[in-house]
């Protein structure tokens, strides 16, 4: 499905109310397979939630 996404256009960069986005909720469920297509997809490490954490430090 997320490559279907991708495909289309999604907005990976997108952010929640908490400010997440797909890539710190693939990191912390540890879903390598989802943190690799989102990184190739040109998702952005840098992005910190609200607390200040970027995915990395779910990872």
């Amino acid at each position: 499905i997320i490559q279907t996404l991708l495909e289309h256009g999604a907005d990976i960069s997108q952010k929640d109310n908490h400010g997440e986005t797909a890539l710190h909720y693939a990191a912390r469920g540890r879903d390598i397979f989802i943190v690799q297509t989102l990184l190739e997809g040109g998702a952005d490490t840098s992005q910190k939630d609200k607390h200040g954490e970027t995915a990395l430090h779910y990872a």
